[in-house]
């Protein structure tokens, strides 16, 4: 049992200093490049979807998947994600 709590303890630890890094990494979200949203985890990238919905315009978070903007990044790892996905919403 002492085991197993040790194993959750640390887990949300990690899972707490995952998100304190991703907010302290991207405080401006608009300006995460393809590869920086490539190097992520996934619940780095669903985030990062939440937060790019929220501040740019006309996007809604049920539009893209992490799946989907790894597709719209191929071969553009500069571009930024807020660029890729304005480029395709027009």
């Amino acid at each position: 049992m002492k085991n197993v709590l040790k194993t959750a303890v640390l887990s949300l630890t990690l899972v707490g200093g995952a998100s304190t890094a991703f907010a302290a990494g991207h405080a401006d979200v608009t300006a995460m490049t393809c590869a920086e949203f490539s190097a992520m985890d996934l619940s780095a990238q669903d985030e990062s979807l939440a937060a790019l919905a929220a501040t740019v315009e006309g996007v809604e978070r049920e539009e893209f998947e992490a799946g989907d903007i790894e597709v719209l990044c191929n071969g553009r790892d500069d571009d930024t994600i807020a660029m890729i996905i304005e480029d395709d919403e027009e």
